[in-house]
C-alpha cells in the first residue's frame, strides 16, 4: 500500500492533469474545425482545465502560507519556475522538475515582507 499523499504531492498532479487536459483540448480543437460537437467538447475541457489549475493553485497558496511558520525556505524550479517549500537553508538545491522529468536546481527566493 502506498504511502498517504500530501497537500503537495495532490496539487502537482492536479496540476499535471491540467495540462494534459490543456493538450487535449487543443488537439480536440483542431480537429473541431471538421466537426462542431467535438469544438464544443474541446471548449468545455479547456475550462475544466483552467478549474483545476485555480484548484492547485489555491491548495499551493494555502500550504505554503501555512508553512512559512516551519524553518526553511520557498525555492523556485529553473526549468519551470513553480515554488516550492523546503526545509533547509541552503542557497540552491539539486532536485528533479516535476513538469518535464529534468534535472533542474532549486534556487532559494527571498522571503516575502
Amino acid at each position: 500500500m502506498s504511502a498517504r499523499p500530501s497537500c503537495g504531492d495532490l496539487s502537482d498532479e492536479i496540476e499535471s492533469m491540467a495540462d494534459h487536459m490543456r493538450s487535449v483540448a487543443a488537439r480536440m480543437e483542431y480537429l473541431g474545425g471538421f466537426n462542431q460537437e467535438i469544438l464544443d467538447h474541446a471548449r468545455a475541457l479547456e475550462g475544466a482545465s483552467r478549474q483545476a489549475r485555480t484548484w492547485a493553485k489555491g491548495m499551493r497558496t494555502s500550504r505554503m502560507a501555512a508553512e512559512f511558520t516551519r524553518p526553511g525556505g520557498l525555492y523556485r524550479c529553473s526549468l519551470c519556475g513553480r515554488k516550492y517549500w523546503r526545509e533547509t537553508q541552503a542557497g540552491w538545491i539539486n532536485s528533479t522538475c516535476v513538469l518535464t522529468g529534468r534535472k533542474a536546481r532549486l534556487t532559494r527566493m527571498r522571503e516575502p515582507q
